[in-house]
């Protein structure tokens, strides 16, 4: 019973997540920082370099949002094993006092919990504003086109979408909330 007791506890568990974010929150916030600023310079560029900008799909808005969570996942998941390439803080963090199994969770909540949540909002962030004013340009111009009755039947906008990880449907396409999931994964 006394081993069971030592394998895992809450109080050790929470107390090593706290010890984590407490002593790496600024780094963890400056990837994030540093993935918002990419995100609405390359978004901003793509969107606005044409003359008549259009928003994204919602299969678009996927596709931008998996990419550059794995990419800054990929950045996320150096940065928080970044003590095991020193000698003297990889023997710390192997010494805390916390069970095995506590700091594989730790790290499992860290990666794909924690990072992705963090990650989600950043991409909001990102994207809305920037998805809102490409919308609004192309409604504008679509009645100036309207109005103007250059062409038979101009093309009807795309309109603003909000693409939500593993809440939104792509409805054109059918998409399955698991099939979301396994992109997750």
């Amino acid at each position: 019973m006394k081993n069971k007791s030592t394998a895992f506890r809450w109080s050790r568990f929470s107390a090593l997540l706290r010890v984590d974010l407490a002593e790496r929150w600024r780094s963890y916030a400056g990837l994030l920082v540093i993935a918002l600023i990419v995100q609405m310079l390359l978004l901003a560029w793509i969107l606005f370099v044409n003359r008549s900008p259009k928003p994204m799909h919602l299969d678009a808005q996927q596709g931008w949002y998996y990419s550059f969570l794995f990419i800054f996942g990929v950045a996320f998941c150096f940065l928080f094993h970044a003590p095991m390439q020193r000698q003297g803080s990889s023997l710390l963090a192997l010494m805390r006092p916390a069970s095995t199994l506590e700091k594989w969770l730790h790290a499992a909540c860290m990666l794909v919990v924690l990072f992705p949540l963090a990650y989600t909002l950043c991409y909001l962030i990102a994207t809305v504003p920037i998805n809102a004013l490409a919308a609004l340009a192309e409604s504008t111009r679509y009645r100036a086109e309207i109005a103007a009755a250059t062409r038979p039947a101009p093309s009807e906008p795309i309109g603003f979408h909000v693409y939500l990880p593993l809440l939104s449907n792509a409805d054109a396409h059918g998409d399955k909330p698991w099939k979301q999931l396994v992109y997750y994964w």
